[in-house]
């Protein structure tokens, strides 16, 4: 092979400069994949699971301390049957941090501002068991009882992210905020007694308190991290907390709202800790026994923590 100044190059050197070439090529080209990859991730989903702990005062401290109450006929076989009243006493804990389980989509904007919107569902329960005397049929019986509370909603939202610091494929730390709408915002309460004496032994006797309500605006506050296992996935743990714009009202649920399988024959006309208000529907609720009933208004303000695995693609 000859030059331009008429000298032979000897092969071997332009074999030498094309691997040096390819091989070059290959080393960079994957990185330059990777990082055309990377850019174009701006779109993520993310599954999470945690806990939400709201105040709801009105339930912990109150309706959950009162006792049933009513009114009952007592039968002498000697006297006048008499009429009086009772109080059974089976208080309930305040609820535990609910289960908290949705998912959350992502558009990244740029490398510090990202667009959230999601969707979740959160339930929660306390459950409590007594033993106790209890009138029925003309006569006080030992009863075995179990007062079961359970509180629901789901939820919506839309948010804003902002990436405080991190590091490409590595970690990330942010701060956000959103706006939260609550719905179907279901409670149920169930009074169920299994009586242990008197011909009524092994009967048992159920009473049951279904509202609901729905609409409730939250504003929630999150600082968080996220840690990538690959560049498509990270794992993180997130803190925040809710707001309530205002306290909401539980109503019953249809005309009414609370069944139960006492009969007549059973001389007892039981009042439990919350009833309906049927002018508005709105269901109130006793704090302590011989207090006045009041209107149920919830304030979800509250902590959150949830942990989450995002995709991104």
């Amino acid at each position: 092979m000859l030059t331009g100044a008429g000298k032979r190059c000897a092969p071997g050197g332009a074999i030498a400069a094309a691997a040096t070439l390819l091989l070059t090529t290959c080393l960079i080209a994957p990185q330059a994949r990777g990082q055309e990859e990377a850019a174009i991730r701006t779109w993520s989903v993310a599954p999470y699971f945690g806990m939400n702990q709201p105040k709801l005062d009105a339930l912990n401290k109150g309706e959950f301390q009162a006792p049933y109450e009513g009114g009952a006929q007592f039968v002498d076989p000697v006297a006048n049957n008499t009429d009086g009243t009772f109080t059974y006493n089976t208080p309930l804990a305040p609820f535990n941090p609910g289960t908290l389980t949705g998912l959350e989509f992502q558009w990244r904007i740029n490398d510090k501002h990202s667009f959230l919107v999601g969707a979740s569902t959160w339930q929660a329960t306390s459950t409590a068991a007594s033993t106790g005397l209890f009138p029925i049929q003309g006569a006080f019986e030992l009863v075995n009882a179990r007062r079961t509370v359970n509180l629901s909603y789901n939820e919506f939202f839309l948010g804003w992210r902002y990436n405080l610091f991190s590091r490409p494929n590595s970690y990330r730390f942010y701060v956000s905020a959103s706006l939260h709408h609550l719905y179907d915002i279901d409670y149920r309460e169930d009074f169920t007694g299994v009586f242990l004496s008197g011909d009524v032994r092994q009967f048992r006797k159920s009473l049951i308190i279904r509202a609901q309500t729905t609409g409730l605006p939250l504003l929630e506050g999150t600082a968080g991290g996220e840690w990538f296992v690959t560049n498509w996935l990270s794992l993180g743990i997130e803190g925040g907390y809710d707001i309530g714009l205002k306290d909401i009202e539980l109503q019953g649920v249809g005309t009414t709202p609370i069944t139960s399988d006492f009969l007549a024959t059973d001389n007892v006309q039981l009042r439990p800790p919350m009833i309906m208000d049927f002018p508005t529907r709105n269901m109130t609720h006793k704090s302590v026994s011989g207090g006045d009933y009041e209107v149920t208004r919830l304030d979800f303000s509250g902590w959150r923590l949830v942990m989450k695995a995002t995709f991104y693609f």
